[in-house]
Order: structure tokens, then sequence, then C-alpha cells
């Protein structure tokens, strides 16, 4: 018996089925190409039907840590630049297209972002290394083109996906749940496996599969998912990464998807997953954010940096811990969340 694979939940993400699968093309077989066979990613998503998407990483195959890769780079930096001009072609391709929803430009769109994706994923991992004196010159490339291209991977999902509903009106309902390769051709569409979809799908090593829980997973794959960490009730306090220093208090508004944003008003605290390009309104109202995920390179904290908000990321708990209303302290300062009323 094959190894067993030990996954562990890294993001959750609101995303279509078709992001998830030019994510898993760029991060398996891009990484794969782009660093010689020194490394790739192997993510798993897993839709319950509700709420995101949840992004799982194996953490036990050394060919997909992030070691190899920046190893790469350590003994060939001379790679990286054509790298970067190859992936700012392919921005500037996607941002010239989505300026002309034309049909046709859903496939040119989809290929480029499909070639774009191992660069962002390069982006965020060398980003965080500017304290690297081998790679101190690198890292602040990548974090600058992570900060420059931030919005381009939600452009890319959201033209995609309008584009889609022009292509294949008769499913605009169902596009969230509809591969590449079905929407380029709708006659593959079966409306029984969209609707098993729709009450939650995986998408394993490039395929699709419904009717599976977790449990499931573990028994026919030989997987292990890392349970989430135990929150206790008793909890007044937990840590995370300062992404820009100040102390503040207020209101916590949980933000899960787009729909919450209208109820966080000026002087809340936003507490989410993660942020996009989307929550920007709310984070202008809100005097300092939280979330479960990220780092250096997140738009969280790129946001922050900016408008000069208290930001404290990777708590991993946040959302769990949290409830609307409750009142927190928020000391970026030393990256602690203290809750002073539930």
């Amino acid at each position: 018996m094959s190894e067993k694979r030990i996954l562990k939940k890294f993001f959750t993400r609101s995303m279509s089925l078709l992001t998830a699968q030019y994510w898993y093309l760029g991060e398996c077989d891009g990484l794969e190409k782009l660093t010689e066979g020194a490394m790739h990613f192997e993510p798993l998503f897993i839709y319950n039907g509700k709420g995101g998407v949840d992004v799982y990483y194996d953490m036990n195959n050394p060919k997909t840590y992030l070691e190899p890769l920046i190893e790469y780079f350590r003994k060939k930096p001379e790679s990286f630049p054509p790298l970067v001009k190859s992936y700012q072609d392919d921005i500037t391709a996607i941002e010239t297209l989505a300026k002309d929803p034309e049909v046709s430009n859903f496939e040119k769109i989809y290929r480029n972002i499909v070639s774009a994706w191992p660069m962002i994923s390069v982006s965020v991992t060398l980003g965080r290394l500017v304290d690297d004196p081998e790679l101190k010159n690198i890292a602040k490339q990548a974090y600058d083109l992570r900060h420059s291209t931030d919005k381009i991977e939600y452009q890319a999902a959201n033209v995609l996906l309008d584009l889609a509903k022009l292509k294949i009106p008769e499913h605009q309902s169902d596009v969230d749940f509809l591969t590449f390769e079905e929407i380029m051709n709708p006659g593959q569409i079966v409306a029984a496996e969209i609707n098993a979809r729709k009450q939650g799908y995986v998408y394993l090593n490039g395929k699709v599969l419904t009717n599976l829980s977790l449990a499931d997973l573990e028994n026919r794959y030989n997987f292990e998912f890392e349970k989430d960490e135990a929150e206790s009730p008793e909890l007044k306090e937990f840590k995370g990464q300062s992404a820009q220093l100040g102390k503040i208090s207020g209101p916590v508004k949980i933000v899960s998807s787009l729909v919450d944003l209208n109820k966080v008003n000026d002087g809340d605290i936003l507490v989410a997953s993660m942020t996009t390009p989307d929550y920007l309104p709310a984070l202008k109202k809100a005097s300092g954010f939280i979330t479960d995920e990220g780092g250096i390179t997140c738009h969280a904290a790129i946001v922050a940096r900016e408008l000069k908000k208290p930001c404290i990321i990777g708590t991993k708990i946040a959302t769990k811990v949290l409830k609307d209303g409750d009142m927190v302290e928020v000391d970026a300062n030393s990256g602690i969340v203290k809750i002073l009323q539930k």
C-alpha cells in the first residue's frame, strides 16, 4: 500500500469548479515544469454544498514541500527574471482580453491564467523571504509582483464566469459547477452529475468526484485529514501575525461571503477567513482586520498597509472563535487578539 497522505486544510475560498481546475493545473503541472521537476503541489478541493471550497495540501510528500521550490531559486536565481517576464505577458493578455468581453476570449483567458498561476504561487512563497540574504533581491521582486498583480486572479475568475454564462446561456445557473471542457463542449454536460456536484464535490488529481465524505476519501485513497484545532470556550485571547501595526478595539463583524459585506459599519473589526479585492468597500469602513489565513503578501496584509489599519493575519481560528457583536481588542503591535466581551 502507498504511504498515507496527510492532508491539511490551508484555505477556504469562494470559487467555482473552473477556478479549482486551473489552480490545480497551475500548481501541479505548471510548477513541475517551471522548476524542471524539482517540485509541484497537489491541491485537493472539497466543496460541501454550502459556503466556500476548502483547499487541502499534502503534508508528508517531500516533493510537495516549499523547500524544493526555494532551493531551486537559490541554485538558479538567473531563471527568475524570464519567469517574471512570461508572467507579466500573461497578466497583460488577461487584462487586455478582459476589456473586450467577447465569448471567443473565454478560452484565451483560461489558457493565460493556467500559464500565469505557477508564478502566483512562486510570488507568494518567495515574497515572504525578504530577510533571506541569498534571496532578498528575488524576494523583493516577488513581493512587488504579488502586490502589483494582486487583483488579477479574482478579475480572471469573474470574467471567465461571466463569459461562460454568455457562451452557454442555457446553463447560467450551473457555471459554478462546470469544468473547462464542459463549458467548451456543453454536449458533455449531464444534468444529474451537475446536480450531484451542487450537493458537494471533490476535485482530486484533475477529476471531479461526488457523493464522497471525508471518511470515504480517507478509506478509498489512503488519506488522513488533520483535525482542526480545538478551541476552548474559555479562550480569552489568541495570536496571529502582525501585518500592520496599531491597537484598536471594536465590535466584530464576520464576513464569510460577499453577501456579508453590507453588514460592516464604520469602526467595526472585519473578521474573515481571508479577503479579496471585492472586500475593499468593507475594509475601508472597518477599523481593523483579523483573518484565519495569510502571510505578508496576502490581500488583507497589502490593503492593511495601504490603509494604515491594524491587521492580524494567520490566526487560524478567528472565524471559529468569534461571532458578530463580540467586542475585541486588536493589538497588532504584539499580534494578539483579546476577547473583551462575548
